[in-house]
């Protein structure tokens, strides 16, 4: 079994990704006068290339409060091996696949829960 955990804290996103060699990116051509665009986190030697370009954590977090989003990240597959999966989630809508209607509002502010997913 595998576990995910959903937070905003800011700290513990970047040392999520940065373990793992993630970069805070914005999807190519989506970008507006003021407006960074969607934001991913960019893996090293995955389909990202060539579609994202790298920004700035100030510039990802930005989006990141102003889009209202969470990050559900896994640490470890269901082998124990370290896992780069992670998913950008809204804070007011409904979540896919987690079982769960709503995350609460008080993930605004640095919250973190912790959920088992099986295969």
């Amino acid at each position: 079994m595998s576990s995910s955990r959903v937070t905003t804290d800011h700290d513990e996103i970047r040392k999520w990704a940065e373990e793992r060699g993630a970069k805070p990116s914005a999807v190519k051509r989506t970008s507006g006068k003021d407006d960074v665009g969607i934001i991913r986190l960019d893996f090293p030697g995955y389909t990202g290339e060539g579609t994202l370009e790298e920004i700035s954590w100030e510039q990802f977090f930005e989006k990141f409060e102003e889009a209202e989003l969470a990050l559900v990240v896994q640490d470890t597959t269901s082998e124990g091996e370290r896992s780069n999966f992670n998913k950008l989630v809204s804070l007011t809508k409904p979540l896919d696949r987690l079982s769960q209607p709503f995350v609460s509002p008080r993930f605004r502010y640095g919250g973190c829960v912790s959920r088992h997913l099986t295969k």
